[in-house]
């Protein structure tokens, strides 16, 4: 059996006080478009708005002093005085983009793989990567100083593009060892590095240099010290003069990006953090104007900005009614729920909403009716144990209910349906 649930409902925005800098540090969320923090309040750039023609945010990046934001099939260009632009990308939505040092900046997503110039779009194939990778769409991608495109596909192919043509690395073919490749980054410094499952490689020459430690980072940034920022499903790790330094955290890491000031801005799925004089500080929907906790990247321009003062808010609450596909009451289940995407291991001991935030327990009813109070505000995401079985079920795609500040909310029946021993629906 799985767990289907309804749609989160929209919350409407709200100003937060900060300490004045300049600079603007925006986060895109998954289903509640932007924020952003410069002179001293949050602002939103929504569909409702009419900023944005998606509240769902695939890809946020900072180039040549704009905010850049894919909502899928189009792109939107912000800068500081809320001019905008907005460009109909040339092939499938935009999941990555990367600003070019020589100007412009270029997109993938799918088979796609564009530069915009500042006029027009310059399309490029990308089937010779993909075909050789065995996979469908690039999941990585830098630009050297010198405009040489990098990406990474199917875990195993790295390769550059300097404009005319494509060089492919993998095993025995310019990279050193069988590496399952995560990520690539183009430092500030000129530095290129490459992510995998063993540790990190830097480009030296034509060869790769590799330092063991920490695998398969998924998002990179470099601060103006030099030092290599990488974040993962659970944690960032730092690493500087050939030493690393781990932070961990309770959700997956989706953006790093470092300001002028070398502080770091984190993008997790939940909430923003800022590390700042050796210490991280966040920001969350319960003491903050951010619309989400979900959130899908962060982008820096200068300075960045002051982080907001935290915000007092009521807690809410949360009920539902747990039915069997035959419409009987599910009676006597385990009922957690939590503020983060609940794992994906459903045969074991364990809870899947194990470490992950605002963790909460309780059982369903003689009428199938569970209830969850004095919650702070976030998207919650539950998890269902039968009585006497050993599977759990969790939401289809991890989907999430909100609970608002001050408010109980009873989102009514949710029924449960076949699946097989994996946790897939069938």
């Amino acid at each position: 059996m799985a767990l289907d649930i309804g749609a989160a409902s929209a919350q409407s925005a709200a100003a937060d006080r900060e300490t004045a800098a300049p600079g603007r540090v925006c986060v895109g969320t998954r289903g509640f478009g932007v924020a952003c923090m410069a002179g001293g309040v949050w602002t939103r750039w929504t569909e409702a708005g009419g900023a944005l023609d998606s509240d769902f945010v695939y890809a946020i990046a900072a180039c040549h002093g704009r905010i850049v934001v894919s909502t899928g099939r189009r792109l939107h260009e912000f800068d500081g005085e809320r001019r905008r632009l907005t460009h109909w990308t040339p092939g499938s939505p935009a999941r990555r983009i990367a600003c070019d040092p020589t100007g412009g900046y270029w997109i993938t997503g799918g088979r796609t793989l564009a530069k915009w110039t500042g006029r027009t779009w310059l399309s490029h194939g990308i089937d010779e990567v993909l075909t050789a990778a065995r996979a469908d769409w690039i999941e990585g991608l830098a630009i050297e100083r010198n405009g040489n495109l990098w990406v990474v596909a199917g875990k195993r192919i790295a390769a550059r593009f300097d404009g005319t043509d494509w060089q492919l690395f993998r095993a025995g073919a310019g990279l050193p060892a069988r590496w399952r490749v995560t990520g690539v980054h183009a430092g500030r410094d000129g530095s290129l590095w490459l992510t995998h499952d063993r540790g990190l490689a830097r480009r030296h020459g034509r060869a790769w240099n590799n330092t063991a430690g920490p695998g398969s980072a998924s998002v990179m940034t470099d601060d103006p010290d030099g030092a290599l920022w990488l974040g993962y499903f659970g944690r960032i790790t730092r690493y500087r003069n050939e030493f690393w330094t781990r932070f961990a955290l309770a959700a997956p890491v989706k953006g790093l990006a470092a300001d002028n000031r070398g502080r770091i801005w984190a993008a997790t799925r939940y909430g923003l953090g800022v590390y700042d004089n050796g210490q991280w500080r966040w920001r969350r929907m319960a003491d903050s104007a951010l619309p989400s906790n979900d959130l899908a990247g962060v982008a820096v321009l200068g300075a960045g900005a002051g982080l907001p003062r935290p915000l007092s808010k009521p807690p809410g609450g949360l009920a539902f009614r747990l039915v069997r596909q035959g419409g009987g009451a599910l009676v006597n289940a385990r009922v957690d729920i939590c503020a983060a995407p609940p794992g994906r291991v459903l045969r074991s001991g364990r809870s899947p909403c194990h470490g992950r935030p605002l963790h909460r327990v309780s059982k369903t009813d003689a009428t199938g009716r569970v209830s969850f109070g004095n919650l702070p505000p976030a998207d919650y995401y539950p998890a269902v144990l039968p009585p006497e079985e050993e599977l759990w079920l969790i939401g289809d795609s991890g989907r999430r209910t909100r609970v608002t500040a001050g408010q109980h909310s009873d989102i009514g029946s949710l029924y449960l349906r076949a699946v097989d021993d994996t946790g897939a629906a069938r």
